[in-house]
């Protein structure tokens, strides 16, 4: 059989600056989409036929996140809403949504900058170039930081739920842009944690040793002002992850 791996650089940094300055603006409540919603928060009923082999909301169950089908109430953010191919499969029973005042992104310079320079120092294969991988990629951590029950001073659940919430979205769309679902595919995973690698590569092997075809989708080395999808290469060149999330065929009765 084949695995196939994208691998995509930088996933929550360059959600970070999509954030729009939420404190210039106002919160609304409502159960529809604002048009001028640049971020928000939904509990929704979802409705997802077992037919749909790739589901697109997440769901909390024993401690992971599942992807099911059937009738079920979750929570997602605006992304992962406009995400959604078919309005059909949810129905919005409440939300928060942020409209800004202005079009000003307070992460993206320092993102942008700390990117650039991090390419550069690695191109030149200096070993700085570690320490500004680590900056960029603990801001995500620390805004939803916990030890021991207590929440750092840098805790925002606004912030932590929009990156993850965002790229969640974005591996969706990729799903559908590939139309991974129309092919002959067993399983999905994607992988969003260095830690989970070895695993997810070990189970993508014995999928493969089995003849059946993995897609394994992976935090290339982009811009994150650029970022996007470009092509499939092989696996066993095993790249370096972000985080790891296992997509699950689940179905809640």
């Amino acid at each position: 059989g084949k695995a196939y791996l994208y691998d995509i650089n930088s996933a929550y940094p360059y959600a970070l600056t999509q954030i729009p300055d939420i404190t210039d603006g106002r919160w609304i409540k409502r159960k529809s989409i604002h048009h001028d919603a640049t971020m928000g928060f939904f509990k929704i009923l979802a409705r997802i036929p077992d037919c749909k082999y790739v589901p697109p909301f997440a769901f909390r169950f024993n401690y992971s996140i599942l992807f099911p089908s059937g009738e079920f109430e979750t929570y997602c953010t605006l992304d992962e809403l406009k995400a959604c191919d078919d309005c059909n499969y949810y129905t919005i029973l409440d939300s928060y949504q942020f409209i800004p005042r202005g079009k000003f992104y307070p992460f993206r310079e320092f993102v942008n900058t700390m990117y650039q320079k991090r390419m550069k120092l690695k191109q030149d294969k200096d070993p700085l170039e570690l320490p500004f991988k680590i900056i960029l990629n603990s801001i995500y951590g620390k805004t939803g930081q916990k030890i021991r029950g207590r929440i750092g001073n840098m805790f925002n659940p606004v912030l932590f739920s929009f990156i993850t919430g965002y790229t969640r979205a974005q591996l969706y769309k990729f799903t559908r842009q590939n139309r991974l679902e129309k092919q002959d595919i067993s399983d999905i995973y994607f992988a969003l944690d260095r830690d989970a690698m070895s695993e997810v590569v070990k189970v993508a092997e014995e999928f493969m040793g089995m003849g059946k075809q993995v897609y394994i989708v992976d935090i290339p080395e982009k811009d994150p002002a650029d970022l996007g999808f470009t092509r499939f290469t092989e696996l066993m060149n095993k790249t370096e992850p972000l985080t790891f999330s296992k997509l699950m065929r689940y179905k809640i009765a």
